[in-house]
C-alpha cells in the first residue's frame, strides 16, 4: 500500500498510464516522455549562464589592468629623457644682454613770452646749452653725450606707407583753379549745351552727386555716380563726362609730399523755367 502513494509522474510507466488509450501521436505525449531531459538540461544552461554573468566582470576587469599598465609602462618610457653624451661640449652661454641706451640730457624748452615780472627757473636756457641738449617739456637728466634719433614724419616705403593710398583727408586738400566755385561753373557751361535730350523731353531735372580722385599730378580719375542714378534720363551720365572736362588740379600734399585724394563734387541740372 505504501509504494500506491509513491507516484512520480515523470516516469515512463506513469506518463504510459495516463496516455493509455489516448492519441500517444499528440505533441503532449512527447513533451511528457523528454520533461527529465529538458529539465536537467535547462539547469546546466542557468548554472553556466550565472557562471558566466558572475566570473565576466572580473576577467575584463583583470584584462583592462593589464592593458593600463602596458600603456603606463610605454609613457614612461617615452617620458625618460635620452641619455646625455659626454663627448659633446656644453652649449655655449646665451649672449649677454645688451644695457639700454643713455638718456639724452634735455632743458625744458620755454616760449618766448613779454612779462614784467620774469620768475628766475621760466627763463630760458642760453643758447649755447641748447646745442648740447634736446629741447623738451621739462627738465630730464641724462648723459648729454648720447645719440640723438629724430623721426622723419614723412611716409616711406621702408615705414609700410602704400604709394598709392587714397587719402579722404589730408593737410593741403587739391586747389581747383579759381577755386571751388570755378568748378561749379565750368560744370554750369559744360551742361548749357550739353543738357541729356531725353531728359530734357521729360523735364528730368535733380543733383547727381559724384566721385572721383585728384592724382598727384592734378588729374582726375575713377569717377563713379554716388547719387542720383535713380533720376534717369542719362543725367548721371552727362554728369561723369562733366566731370572728365574739368581743368587739372593743384594735387593734395600730405607730410610734404604729393597724394591721391577722394574728391565729391555735387552736378545740379535744371532746366530753364524751373528756377
Amino acid at each position: 500500500m505504501a509504494n500506491l502513494f509513491k507516484i512520480d509522474l515523470q516516469e515512463d510507466e506513469w506518463v504510459d498510464q495516463v496516455f493509455q488509450g489516448r492519441n500517444q501521436a499528440y505533441g503532449a505525449y512527447k513533451l511528457r516522455k523528454q520533461y527529465s531531459k529538458t529539465a536537467v538540461l535547462s539547469g546546466i544552461i542557468a548554472v553556466v549562464g550565472l557562471v558566466i554573468a558572475l566570473g565576466a566582470p572580473v576577467l575584463f576587469n583583470n584584462l583592462h589592468f593589464k592593458q593600463d599598465t602596458k600603456l603606463i609602462t610605454e609613457v614612461n618610457e617615452l617620458k625618460a629623457p635620452p641619455p646625455v653624451d659626454q663627448t659633446k661640449p656644453p652649449p655655449p652661454p646665451p649672449p649677454p644682454v645688451k644695457p639700454p641706451p643713455p638718456v639724452k640730457q634735455q632743458i625744458k624748452f620755454t616760449p618766448p613770452v613779454v612779462e614784467k615780472n620774469v620768475k628766475k627757473e621760466e627763463i630760458p636756457p642760453p643758447v649755447e646749452e641748447t646745442k648740447k641738449v634736446d629741447m623738451g617739456k621739462a627738465d630730464v637728466k641724462g648723459t648729454v653725450d648720447a645719440p640723438t634719433d629724430i623721426p622723419d614724419d614723412k611716409p616711406s616705403a621702408a615705414a609700410g606707407e602704400d604709394p598709392n593710398k587714397i587719402f579722404v583727408s589730408v593737410e593741403n586738400p587739391p586747389q581747383y583753379p579759381g577755386g571751388d566755385e570755378n568748378i561749379l561753373n565750368d560744370l554750369n557751361k559744360y551742361l548749357q549745351n550739353h543738357y541729356p535730350p531725353l531728359a530734357k523731353e521729360n523735364n528730368i531735372q535733380g543733383r547727381v552727386t559724384v566721385n572721383f580722385v585728384v592724382e598727384k599730378d592734378g588729374s582726375v580719375t575713377a569717377i563713379k555716380v554716388l547719387r542720383g542714378q535713380e533720376l534717369g534720363g542719362g543725367l548721371a551720365e552727362a554728369a561723369v563726362a562733366a566731370i572728365k572736362r574739368l581743368k587739372r588740379f593743384t594735387p593734395g600734399r600730405q607730410n610734404g609730399n604729393a597724394v591721391r585724394v577722394s574728391f565729391s563734387v555735387p552736378v545740379t541740372f535744371r532746366l530753364e523755367g524751373n528756377e
